[in-house]
């Protein structure tokens, strides 16, 4: 057996071996996107599928591409897309959907057959004709806790909920829309039981207001978590428990801005040490990949514009060896590479394994059983939901902070769809819990997930 100081220095000279590699290894462009302004606005992926968003400005032109061999041949997506440009692509409930945009509408459309045809239905945000769109907002879908979620209207604006995979929506943006005057809401994520969405208020294209809005209750209901005065507030993404969160200052004032984490959720903010700020954040686990493009016209374009961070921000290193003089547009992790989309030059990628990545982690997504508490805290009983898109086994319990079982509310088959349970904490001691913080625990197919709930009478 090797001694242990002699183990520690190989592991640093692999680390080693490994970072210098990382900052030597070049992008591969793939292969051309048949589109006269190929500017990427979004990259996602259904399966091994992974699709391009474009902002193609034209009706006539291709605004959607896939490609089911890593970009080595792209294809157009777009029949039944007589749009402008796509702005989030998201697999759900077994279908694809895509969120887009044209100049004489736009609006959700869905897929059966992983992009090669869709759907359109001009009312699916239940809004008038020329009103149920979005302008610029990438990425505006979310799948959380068996919902549908789309960022909707006239440059943004209102949130809007399905409960039945698209078929009907409603509006989930009370205590934004009576909060803010002449708002657009920008992005929308979730950790754990809380739902995030970064929304701001202007007139005269001047920002007067930038805020960060919380829901813990799917969308009901929201309150304010960060309040920016003449400054917007845009969420980049979440790792862990982590927030990111990014903030720039209008071009007349001052060219600074700000890059922010909380791992409080929204209680405190750190700055993030980064030598630009980006808009474009993509989280695999600890490691993280950020850019900055022209949509920062705040601040300017920033060409050097890809940065890597192995631990959660704290440090980063230029990584864009081989990328053109263009800025990057989108970044997205797909079949074990880097993909980034540029304004002029198409898509590049990079295997993750130049920067010591093995594995892609996994996202909580709408197939995950999504635990949902509310109340929370709670005095008397709360209400527990989790939803899944497959049928399995289910066990749904609460535990104390030391793993002991204080409550067990099911056991047995689970459907497919959502599943509710009412915790009923009114008798007394010693057939009801103290007073404290505990977690609920639903194990399902395989998986295992926690949310933190507090009894406080």
């Amino acid at each position: 057996m090797l001694p242990k100081w002699l183990l520690v220095l190989t592991l640093f000279a692999a680390l080693a071996v490994m970072q210098a590699h990382a900052l030597r290894a070049q992008w591969v462009r793939t292969a051309t996107l048949d589109s006269p302004n190929p500017r990427v606005l979004i990259l996602s992926k259904s399966g091994s599928t992974v699709f391009a968003g474009i902002d193609a400005f034209e009706e006539s032109k291709t605004p959607l591409f896939r490609t089911t061999n890593n970009g080595d041949t792209w294809e157009a997506a777009d029949i039944g897309l007589p749009v402008w440009s796509v702005n989030s692509v998201l697999p759900y409930g077994g279908k694809l959907f895509c969120e887009a945009y044209s100049g004489s509408g736009g609006g959700v459309y869905s897929s059966t057959d992983d992009g090669l045809t869709w759907s359109a239905s001009d009312s699916i945000l239940g809004l008038g004709p020329g009103e149920d769109y979005t302008i610029g907002i990438r990425n505006a879908l979310l799948a959380y806790g068996g919902q549908l979620f789309v960022i909707g209207g006239w440059i943004g604006g209102h949130i809007y909920c399905s409960t039945d995979t698209g078929l009907t929506w409603n509006e989930r943006d009370s205590g934004i829309n009576n909060t803010l005057p002449f708002f657009e809401v920008d992005a929308l994520t979730a950790i754990g039981d809380t739902l995030w969405a970064s929304a701001n208020s202007y007139s005269d294209d001047r920002y007067l207001f930038g805020y960060l809005f919380q829901s813990t209750d799917t969308g009901k209901t929201w309150r304010k978590a960060l309040h920016s005065p003449g400054y917007p507030v845009f969420i980049l993404d979440t790792a862990g428990k982590d927030i990111f969160a990014a903030q720039f200052l209008t071009q007349a004032e001052s060219p600074a801005c700000g890059f922010y984490r909380s791992s409080d959720r929204g209680t405190t903010w750190d700055s993030v040490p980064m030598p630009t700020i980006p808009s474009n954040l993509c989280v695999n686990g600890t490691s993280l990949f950020a850019s900055g493009d022209e949509a920062n016209y705040f601040t300017g374009p920033n060409v050097d514009s890809v940065f890597y961070s192995n631990d959660t921000g704290t440090t980063w290193t230029l990584v864009s060896s081989g990328l053109p003089q263009d800025p990057v547009t989108a970044l997205f992790i797909a079949n074990g590479y880097l993909f980034a989309g540029t304004h002029d030059s198409g898509v590049w990628k990079r295997p993750l394994s130049d920067f010591g990545i093995s594995s892609v982690a996994q996202r909580p997504t709408g197939t995950t059983p999504g635990i949902q508490v509310y109340p929370n805290p709670f005095s008397q009983s709360t209400n527990i939901t989790f939803s899944s898109q497959a049928s399995g086994y289910a066990d749904v319990s609460i535990v104390n902070l030391l793993g002991a079982e204080v409550a067990h509310l099911f056991s047995g088959e689970g459907g497919a769809g959502e599943h509710s349970f009412v915790w009923d904490c009114r008798g007394a001691w010693p057939c009801a819990p103290t007073d404290g913080m505990y977690e609920c625990l639903v194990r399902m197919n395989g998986r295992v997930e926690t949310l933190p709930v507090m009894l406080a009478r």
